[in-house]
């Protein structure tokens, strides 16, 4: 690998940059679990189910893991990166329970496929 290269330089850093984002979007809700509960005004189990569904997504990995085999790289890494994003904007958008357990299980998608 050449990182003498430009372009290669900068396609590196925004993988980088992008999985971290993404990372820590995905496991941020951990910490804060208490916090997400008050403020939507839910018991910290209900917020927890909702952490739980988004985990047993990763039974569905195989399934949506292989959509970079059969698309291709790029669009996989593409249709991740909308879903995680649309969860994210979802949550932040609309602050209530349901918008936050759909907004998991879809940025839980999106970053199972990227």
């Amino acid at each position: 690998m050449n990182l003498k290269n430009p372009r290669l330089r900068w396609q590196l850093a925004a993988f980088t940059f992008t999985r971290v984002v993404a990372t820590t979007g995905n496991r941020m809700v951990y910490p804060f679990l208490p916090v997400i509960a008050r403020e939507l005004a839910v018991g910290p189990e209900t917020a927890a189910l909702a952490i739980a569904l988004r985990s047993g997504l990763g039974l569905l990995g195989p399934l949506l893991g292989s959509i970079a085999d059969t698309r291709g790289r790029r669009p996989a890494m593409i249709l991740g990166l909308a879903l995680f994003s649309g969860g994210m904007a979802l949550i932040a958008g609309w602050p209530v329970y349901v918008s936050l357990l759909i907004g998991l299980i879809v940025s839980g998608a999106g970053n199972i496929i990227v």
